[in-house]
């Protein structure tokens, strides 16, 4: 829509990103510096680009109508080759910088279901290519990313919402058959206060410690660490606070770049109100709490719900700039990826306790301490009781009252929970709220118009992580737990189902017996 002016076919115009600050801008040019050279100073996600209106469209419902001036009020079509180039889902055109962008930068919830494509024939690979690009301008809610092995990926809202763009992508972007994998569902890994199962505790003979404290020697140094779960608070706070977080760490990184700035992040003066937001957020645990200080990262991808704090003595010389570098980068490879099925860490504080020099001839290989302490990381996390966090919908039903036990039967079937229930008011039907894990929803729909042979309608929404209470590397220990569930307990442990699921797509070790009960054959002489 143009709010204001008018635009003739061939003028040229900027094209301001979601992120543009008019303000900055206006800071440079007001100093002096030439326009070009102002646009060139900003963030690459800031800067304003230089286009030509090559066409414009008057929408008419189906039709199209090719005018040469538009005035303001009215809504219009515009075809622009540099502008399909940018690659923005929404911005703001305008012929002056001075404008502010009219576009609010809101956070949505990132997508959760992916399917991997390609196309039937390989011929057709720029095509698709192609078609993806289009599709990720037209639909704001979906998602384009090309893994390193080639493969593209493509992330919506849903099941529907991937079959929508599937759609899409054949008849109208692409015009290719393509080929697309299975649904795919990200999970997330956390721990919980408890012990864990008895393969992970600590070697009773050893000295004592406290839980999730892990010592180990790698390069001539000996390295402690220590592991602790957030409190649920400080874990959200940290979600509520992820772009602050991103912006911090990005200042940080450019400090550091030229040798300035502390270790710290959240030490400077310009980051109270932040870090007294989370020692807030911590203080029932008074330990995390006076530690905030003293935090080195966040993760995963620098702003992520998990933290590493500097927790070494003052007197302690050994902790040098690449030390801490090494131990920064394996922080972030093990929280992007925990040890149950390789999926990112949440609510996770890892403390490095102490660092001291054992050998000083022995030398210490970055690459060899980046992996061996991501591994540490990992273990540590394993001394606590390991947990699944599922993606889940909010399910509004609307169904009639004789079919009130078949949606019951449905949702439990699916492990979902129901929180509520009620009736319409001046009619017969009933409004039922429930919550349903995403990866038990795909099919969810026609399986309750089946049962209820449609007297029942869903809707489902994104609405947030719910922690799965189950240990997946629980087994019946007591004599009663094994009379009910035998030795192995497999249908019981839904959250070892969904660890071997996701290890199996994954392709990582899954640790299970080929043949369970083999007999010996027995030959027969004729």
């Amino acid at each position: 829509r143009l709010f204001s002016g008018s635009l003739r076919r061939g003028q040229e115009f900027f094209v301001l990103p979601p992120k543009f600050d008019h303000q900055r801008l206006a800071k440079l040019l007001n100093d002096g510096i030439d326009e070009a050279e102002a646009i060139e100073k900003l963030p690459s996600s800031q800067r304003p680009q230089k286009v030509f209106a090559d066409n414009l469209y008057l929408m008419g419902g189906r039709d199209l109508l090719a005018i040469s001036k538009v005035l303001s009020g009215n809504v219009f079509g515009l075809h622009s080759v540099g502008l399909s180039k940018i690659g923005l889902k929404t911005a703001t055109i305008t012929t002056d910088l001075r404008c502010p962008s009219l576009v609010r930068h809101i956070k949505s919830n990132p997508p959760i279901v992916n399917k991997a494509l390609e196309p039937r024939f390989l011929v057709d690979l720029s095509k698709l290519t192609k078609g993806l690009k289009l599709l990720n301008q037209v639909d704001p809610a979906v998602r384009i990313c090309t893994q390193e092995s080639g493969e593209h990926v493509l992330m919506g809202a849903g099941e529907l919402h991937l079959e929508r763009c599937l759609k899409d992508l054949e008849e109208r972007f692409a015009q290719i058959p393509i080929q697309a994998s299975l649904p795919i569902v990200r999970f997330r890994e956390t721990v919980v206060d408890e012990l864990p199962q008895p393969q992970f505790l600590p070697d009773p003979k050893g000295p004592p410690m406290p839980q999730g404290t892990l010592t180990f020697n790698i390069g001539g140094l000996k390295v402690t660490l220590r592991s602790a779960p957030l409190p649920e608070e400080g874990t959200r706070f940290l979600e509520d606070k992820t772009g602050p977080i991103s912006r911090l760490m990005q200042s940080q990184a450019r400090e550091a770049a030229k040798r300035k700035g502390s270790r710290y992040p959240l030490a400077t003066e310009s980051c109270q109100a932040l870090l007294f937001g989370l020692q807030k957020s911590c203080s029932r645990r008074k330990e995390l709490s006076d530690s905030c200080e003293r935090i080195v990262a966040f993760g995963p991808k620098r702003c992520g719900p998990n933290i590493l704090i500097d927790g070494t003595p003052p007197t302690c010389g050994n902790a040098t700039d690449d030390v801490w570098r090494s131990i920064t980068s394996g922080f972030e490879m093990a929280v992007s990826a925990g040890p149950l099925c390789q999926e990112p860490m949440v609510g996770l504080s890892f403390t490095v306790v102490d660092i001291i020099q054992e050998n000083s001839d022995q030398p210490c290989v970055p690459g060899q301490f980046v992996s061996s302490i991501r591994d540490a990381f990992r273990h540590s996390f394993l001394l606590w009781s390991p947990r699944l966090v599922l993606a889940t919908y909010a399910c509004e039903i609307q169904a009639s009252a004789p079919v009130i036990g078949r949606v019951y039967e449905v949702i439990a079937q699916r492990r979902g929970q129901v929180l509520s229930d009620e009736m319409v008011d001046g009619s017969t039907f009933f409004t039922i709220r429930a919550q349903i894990p995403v990866v038990e929803s795909f099919g969810f729909s026609e399986q309750l118009r089946k049962r209820t042979s449609g007297g029942a309608t869903p809707q489902l929404s994104f609405h947030g992580w719910r922690l799965l209470d189950v240990d997946p590397f629980w087994t019946p220990q007591t004599e009663e737990e094994l009379e009910d569930l035998g030795t192995k307990a497999d249908r019981e442990n839904v959250a070892k189902i969904y660890m071997m699921q996701v290890r199996q797509r994954k392709g990582l070790a899954l640790q299970t017996k080929i043949v369970q009960d083999a007999e010996k054959q027995r030959t027969l002489r004729k």
